[in-house]
């Protein structure tokens, strides 16, 4: 018999330089993945992954996570302009891709569909946001919406 205890999958953000030296440490160690920083470097979006995933962000000036929103599982944040999210919530029980402030408000839809899709990144003029969107033999295909729906 091999017993191995579940361990909690800890996660350390740190910045570095083109070099590769590690400068310091960006969010304290956590269970979270998908980073995505602000345009203008001030927060730090990321899947806070336990239970179920959620998308917190950090104040990289002031420190402190602010919870974006409570009532959904929430996938892959990917900061815009302003300060905006593109994300994956589930409201109806399947991965739909929203614009979310991270402070509070109601997401807005960009794309509803049956199909799976997360957020993954947005055009320079935030305009557009590019998604990976499944296929219905499982593989993954990149999408492009007008980020206001």
């Amino acid at each position: 018999l091999v017993y191995a205890p579940r361990t909690r999958d800890f996660r350390r953000l740190a910045w570095f330089d083109l070099a590769g030296r590690e400068l310091g440490v960006a969010a304290p160690a956590e269970q979270y993945r998908n980073p995505s920083l602000s345009r203008d470097g001030r927060y730090l979006a990321v899947e806070w992954h336990d239970a179920t995933s959620h998308i917190r962000v950090f104040d990289l000036a002031h420190g402190g996570w602010t919870q974006v929103n409570a009532s959904f599982r929430e996938q892959a944040p990917q900061f815009g302009p302003g300060h905006e999210l593109a994300t994956t919530l589930t409201p109806n029980g399947r991965l739909d891709l929203f614009r979310v402030s991270p402070f509070g408000g109601t997401p807005r839809p960009i794309v509803v569909s049956e199909s799976e899709k997360q957020a993954t990144d947005w055009s320079p003029d935030g305009q557009t946001v590019l998604y990976n969107l499944q296929a219905d033999d499982g593989t993954y295909d990149v999408w492009a919406a007008a980020a206001d729906g």
